[in-house]
């Protein structure tokens, strides 16, 4: 049986489940750490002895850190380099321990690029046991044209380390000038942060830059729903220890996180994908009912009634990580008018409540900016620990307009530590929302009459 992909990250998917293997076998011309860590979890889950770890690389199968590859890869296989002519191929042979025979071939590397990020096209030929020596010809014909690794050779990729740096520097500033008329615009290069032990990918913060928000080809839908599905996964995590706050997700479970499709609320571009807690059903319904309309409008769209009032959330965006007091859309803002009436007034009791409290958030990472969302530009923004928070109620009076949005925000970088596992990022998102409570509390109108913990 032979089976076709060309789907990013199918590759990791079926080495993580190879179970019960007699032995592996690999070709392939570049490999990299990725694919020392890939190959190591294979070896010790099946238990493989290092005489049944076979793989064959090119002379120049990495410009970063070779010898150190090498030493540790001879740890757990036997490893030769093909040196007497060009090695292209990339074929991987695996043996189960009930005779089945497994072969793939085509042209991903042992790489993350290969496995993971870049549009490669394999074959998966299952049950092929009458073509096992004809397979195994080329694995031979690899040993005869090849020199076991040694000392000698780890200590020589060791001498040339820093040219093969130089190397691959070049290299990379010749890629990014090719794609640069596509690129320019993105938030990080690919190479800036190291997110191979990350939750969240390169690709899922890609999904999420210019040239992509705009997008809604079936590649990027997808890719959205895995973000999706991730944030969801944080939530199942969080879930019972914010209803316990008196936040809220959607009563809707399709409408569990944002948008994943341009649209005119969206402003035809999906550059972030998040999960809001706020008021519940009852208090969204009967409060849009009831409010006039300068308080913000009734909408028979439930979706977008629930969008309109504060809440706090968590999202992803093109440059990280969010955890994030959303107070007023551009339009309609239900509790924007609560803020602004405690200011003109003035309510001098909450006015000094929400000093203190953007006092007490001082030192802890947050930032308020007002946006023109429409236009994706930066009106205003008020750091709580660089600016006297006595400052704030006038830089929000000056600023926080309709037709703009007004949020408070805490930025998690692409490679913190935090976003490693998602059950580290529950606890710490949890943490950030705790401290923000207290002023999503002074700041937005909850009819508690309908509230239901």
């Amino acid at each position: 049986m032979v089976n076709y992909q060309w789907k990013r990250g199918n590759l990791v998917e079926y080495f993580e489940r190879l179970c019960k293997i007699k032995s592996i076998r690999i070709a392939t011309a570049y490999f990299s750490e990725f694919g020392l860590n890939l190959l190591k979890d294979i070896v010790i889950k099946n238990k493989l002895p290092k005489s049944k770890v076979v793989i064959f690389l090119s002379t120049e199968f990495s410009n970063t850190s070779p010898a150190f590859l090498l030493k540790e890869l001879s740890k757990t296989a036997n490893v030769f380099i093909v040196d007497s002519l060009q090695l292209h191929a990339k074929v991987y042979l695996v043996e189960k321990e009930d005779g089945d025979l497994e072969f793939i071939h085509g042209s991903a590397n042992l790489t993350q690029g290969g496995f993971q990020r870049n549009l490669e096209f394999m074959s998966y030929h299952a049950g092929d046991k009458h073509n096992l020596d004809r397979i195994l010809l080329f694995f031979d014909y690899c040993k005869n044209n090849a020199s076991l690794v040694d000392s000698t050779i780890i200590d020589y990729y060791n001498e040339i380390d820093a040219e093969l740096l130089k190397l691959n520097n070049l290299q990379k500033n010749i890629r990014k000038k090719l794609n640069q008329r596509i690129t320019n615009g993105d938030l990080f290069e690919r190479d800036e942060y190291d997110l191979t032990k990350h939750y969240f990918t390169y690709e899922d913060y890609e999904s999420l830059f210019h040239r992509n928000a705009i997008s809604n080809n079936n590649e990027i839908k997808e890719r959205r729903k895995l973000i999706r599905d991730k944030l969801a996964s944080i939530h199942k995590l969080l879930k019972k220890h914010v209803n316990l706050l008196d936040l809220h997700e959607h009563w809707k479970l399709n409408n569990l996180t944002s948008g994943i499709e341009p649209n005119h609320f969206n402003h035809n571009r999906v550059s972030w994908i998040g999960v809001r807690y706020g008021k519940t059903e009852q208090e969204v319904k009967q409060l849009n009912a009831f409010l006039p309309p300068s308080r913000g409008s009734y909408t028979s769209d439930e979706y977008m009634g629930f969008q309109k009032h504060g809440c706090i959330q968590f999202c992803l965006v093109g440059n990280g990580f969010e955890i994030v007091l959303f107070h007023s859309v551009a339009n309609d803002a239900v509790d924007r008018g609560t803020m602004h009436d405690i200011i003109n007034k003035p309510d001098k009791v909450k006015i000094e409540s929400i000093i203190r409290e953007v006092s007490i958030l001082k030192g802890k990472g947050f930032t308020w900016f007002v946006t023109d969302a429409k236009n994706d530009k930066v009106i205003a923004s008020f750091s709580f620990d660089k600016k006297d928070a006595k400052d704030f109620i006038n830089f929000y009076k000056n600023y926080d307009k309709p037709g703009f949005e007004s949020y408070c925000s805490y930025l998690l970088l692409p490679d913190s530590d935090i976003l490693k596992d998602r059950i580290t990022l529950a606890k710490f998102t949890l943490k950030k929302i705790k401290q923000l409570l207290p002023l999503y509390q002074l700041i937005t109108f909850r009819n508690k009459v309908t509230t239901k913990s």
